[in-house]
Parts: C-alpha cells; sequence; structure tokens
C-alpha cells in the first residue's frame, strides 16, 4: 500500500451514497488521519461526489481525525484500511446517517472470514 489520499463513499441502505470518506496515509504507513462530509438529508438525491470530496479534504487539513493503523504492514491494504476507518465511523461518528452508512459498508465490504486451514 503506498501512502497518500483516498476516498471512499459510504451509502444508505438504499445504496444512494451519504458520506464521502477522505483517508490520508503517511508515508511510515504506520498512522493515518480522516475526515468525512455527509449530505444533507433534504438533499439526499443530489449528492455531488465533486462537492463532498471537496469539502472532506477541507475537513482533513482542518480538523483530521487522527489514528494508528493497526493491521501489520505486510498485511496493509486499502480495503484492511477502509476496514479500521468505517468500523471507527460506525462506532463513533456522531451523525446517525453517517454511522448507519458505515454499519450498512462493513455489512458489505467488512473483513471477510479466514478460509479453514488445512
Amino acid at each position: 500500500m503506498k501512502a497518500g489520499l483516498s476516498f471512499l463513499y459510504l451509502r444508505d441502505e438504499n445504496r444512494f451514497p451519504v458520506a464521502c470518506v477522505a483517508i490520508e496515509v503517511e508515508d511510515s504507513l504506520t498512522a493515518y488521519k480522516f475526515a468525512t462530509s455527509t449530505v444533507n438529508p433534504l438533499d439526499r438525491n443530489k449528492f455531488s461526489k465533486i462537492l463532498a470530496k471537496q469539502i472532506a479534504v477541507g475537513r482533513l487539513d482542518k480538523k483530521p481525525i487522527c489514528a494508528e493503523i493497526t493491521t501489520p504492514q505486510e498485511d496493509l491494504t486499502f480495503g484492511s484500511l477502509a476496514d479500521e476507518v468505517v468500523a471507527f465511523i460506525a462506532r463513533n461518528a456522531p451523525g446517525r446517517i453517517t454511522r448507519n452508512a458505515a454499519k450498512n459498508w462493513i455489512r458489505e465490504h467488512g473483513p471477510k472470514p479466514a478460509p479453514p486451514q488445512a
């Protein structure tokens, strides 16, 4: 996995995008910071990925949420990092829309069980 800025979108139960998550990984690959932008419920059918990215990046610059990466570096992929970030959002997001969308993401994309060992 490379350091840098990545995005993911959280969707509601009807698969409409409701939040954008901007994730920036440090060069050392030991920590990350992220920020989210959430669609206003009154604008639900007008979600703009461009605007959502701009807002998330602005929040990432002004008031990011920082954490250490818990996945071992040899296993680190964007998918494993996304699992960590979305799990944090599902537990801690102040807004119900974002929290529920994170829980939907975990149900659809979350960690898969390891294959049985022979």
